[in-house]
């Protein structure tokens, strides 16, 4: 088992993770440092020939991600660090991560609309979602840490996958 399919990505999104809950956002020192890693895996693991997956893997997570970003699901610093580590995955695995961390981040933002006692909220804007209100009211959003549902979907995706490969 090649275990750098693993490691990177992980290493990724534990520094993602750790900036987004302490700072709050992910700065563009942070995703920068972690592309240059990015390339410098790709090329000292693979050598140039990993550079053409690669970019097939960077615009599949584009365009999976950009609808995100635009419907304002996920944040900018979310869609950056998703393309670097989108990087140095496989096509199946960006877009099962990408499932999995939706339905994390879907589960992650009931749970702290419940700890906040805040169910009321939820519901008026699911109707006002429903109801096409949404662009005449203001909602009032709870916002998670999407990378921490990043890293959950990204061990989602991992487990079975260890069970294949082990």
């Amino acid at each position: 088992m090649d275990w750098s399919f693993i490691l990177w990505p992980s290493f990724i999104l534990v520094v993602a993770i750790i900036s987004d809950l302490k700072l709050k956002k992910v700065p563009n020192k942070v995703v920068m440092a972690l592309l240059v890693a990015s390339f410098l895996v790709l090329a000292l693991h693979n050598g140039l020939q990993a550079f053409s997956p690669a970019l097939f893997s960077l615009g599949l997570a584009t365009v999976l991600f950009v609808p995100l970003v635009l419907l304002k699901i996920v944040g900018g610093g979310d869609f950056k660090i998703f393309l670097v580590f989108s990087l140095l995955l496989p096509a199946d695995a960006i877009f099962q991560t990408l499932v999995y961390s939706l339905i994390w981040g879907a589960l992650l933002g009931f749970f702290q609309v419940l700890f906040q006692k805040d169910l009321i909220n939820l519901f008026k804007n699911i109707k006002a979602i429903i109801t096409l209100q949404s662009q005449k009211q203001k909602l009032s959003l709870h916002k998670i840490p999407f990378t921490v549902a990043l890293g959950f979907g990204w061990l989602s995706y991992l487990v079975p996958y260890l069970r294949r490969s082990l």
